[in-house]
């Protein structure tokens, strides 16, 4: 484990920031590198890059056996960086509405290929890993797009089409690394795992439900930050922003022991937080639109990094299948982003300004309630914070020796022969010698012979002072160290 921390963890965050870097730099309007980008009938870049990107879930999901392998990895690979720079290469050379269009598609198979390869490797760490590695992604991603920003486009278009290289490559490092740990190959899923969906708790598909409801209210407001830019201010710089301060947040709860044990309650401020921040974007003081618009992104960015934390740790308990799950996962927060996004342009081209507004506060409250009073209630959070709970106890008893494995080292200790070690094994759990006796089908007085030999060769006169012997045996640094 001590290894892996140590070289698994830099390089994967170094590879998924690169990740969020690019997605903000090309597939977020107004893109720091293009500008705001339409494609045909006028449609903006997300929209269409949207549609491209649920079909390519739809694919991916309907084919998720054949690429729950170690060739589907290399296929996720391959796209990934093809498409990513294909996408970027083609917005620089053409601003032709067909051009942005076909640039849509690519960035949509490079968005679903370098997420699912990332998401399912963070399946395999460990429960305090996980959601710091999410958080501190967004966070290095928005650093690389905010410096971005400040260069001139040449140069910012240049760095986006290294980001998906580097990302890939930083995926071939972790891989590497992680083979040398456990000795076995990343990606893999049990074949049976993937003929029937994930089998996920309810309260799980109550998050999925919630997490496109809340994507969609996200959506809904870039959409009209870029039809009435005067009112509302969304866009990559202010996710970016929102980003850092939701991963200082995450950061902090995590690293104070006093307030880990509340992680769970962000959740339940989210709707709050949102539903405010949409009644602010009608308040005509200075600032407080502003204020309104950041409030809303946040509590986006808050849920999807603690959503994609809990699916995380349903695959790790539930034995779901790894790659299915991270599919529906996207697939809802993009759906809920496709169906606000065409909401959102619906209303704006046949309203004006204020009629625009009052319409994205009244959906942007009513979302935020039915988030937090009837689909996502206190019940289903409590459910995940026991799936999390379950984790961690999976975690820990993993990292303990095995029993057999504790018994056997005892008994080799104060030489007890293999019939002695089995008696041992039972004795520790408290089994009488007419229990003994049955289970081995040996003699009542042959049990107690064996047992006043365990008694003798440990150096122990009583159960309690056996057991008291095995504790201390168990407890030295020296065997823990060696199982780890």
């Amino acid at each position: 484990m001590v290894f892996e921390s140590r070289k698994l963890f830099p390089v994967r965050l170094f590879g998924f920031s690169m990740f969020w870097a690019w997605l903000f730099l090309v597939a977020v309007s107004p893109s720091p590198a293009f500008g705001q980008l339409y494609g045909l009938s006028g449609a903006p870049f997300e929209i269409p890059e949207l549609l491209f990107r649920v079909l390519a879930l739809g694919i991916v999901f309907a084919l998720r056996a054949p690429l729950a392998s170690v060739i589907g990895k290399r296929t996720l690979l391959a796209i990934s960086i093809v498409a990513g720079t294909g996408a970027v290469a083609l917005l620089a050379a053409s601003s032709y509405p067909l051009a942005t269009t076909v640039a849509s598609a690519l960035t949509a198979l490079a968005e679903v290929s370098m997420f699912l390869m990332w998401l399912c490797f963070f399946g395999y760490m460990r429960l305090d890993e996980t959601l710091k590695l999410i958080v501190l992604s967004y966070a290095g991603g928005s650093i690389i797009c905010l410096a971005t920003s400040a260069l001139p486009s040449e140069a910012a278009i240049a760095i986006a089409a290294l980001l998906p290289i580097a990302s890939g490559l930083s995926f071939l490092l972790s891989e590497r690394h992680y083979q040398a740990q456990r000795g076995s190959e990343l990606f893999v899923d049990i074949p049976s795992t993937q003929k029937a969906l994930p089998r996920m708790p309810h309260s799980v598909w109550l998050m999925t439900i919630a997490l496109a409801l809340v994507s969609s209210a996200f959506a809904w407001l870039s959409a009209v930050a870029l039809f009435a830019p005067e009112q509302v201010i969304s866009g990559p710089l202010v996710q970016s922003g929102c980003s850092l301060v939701a991963t200082l947040l995450v950061l902090t709860i995590c690293e104070i022991k006093s307030l880990k044990t509340r992680l769970y309650g962000l959740y339940r401020g989210i709707p709050l937080l949102m539903g405010g921040g949409f009644c602010l974007l009608l308040v005509s003081w200075p600032g407080l639109p502003l204020l309104g618009s950041c409030a809303i992104v946040f509590s986006f960015l808050l849920f999807e990094a603690l959503s994609l934390n809990d699916y995380c740790n349903v695959v790790k308990t539930d034995d779901s299948s790894l790659l299915a799950t991270m599919v529906i996962a996207r697939l809802a927060a993009s759906l809920g982003m496709l169906v606000g996004w065409m909401g959102a342009e619906a209303v704006c081209s046949f309203g004006n300004t204020s009629t625009t507004m009052v319409a994205t506060v009244i959906i942007g409250v009513l979302i935020a309630l039915s988030v937090g009073t009837l689909v996502f209630t206190d019940k289903s959070i409590e459910g995940l914070k026991a799936i999390s709970f379950g984790r961690a106890m999976l975690e820990k008893a993993e990292e303990m020796p095995a029993r057999e494995q504790i018994v056997a080292g005892f008994a080799g200790r104060h030489g007890l022969s293999k019939r002695e070690t089995e008696v041992l094994d039972y004795l520790l759990a408290g089994r009488t010698t007419q229990y003994i006796s049955e289970k081995l089908f040996i003699s009542d007085s042959t049990a107690r012979s064996h047992v006043h030999k365990i008694y003798q060769k440990t150096e122990t006169h009583t159960r309690m002072e056996l057991i008291d012997s095995f504790e201390g045996y168990q407890a030295e640094p020296t065997l823990n160290q060696s199982h780890r």
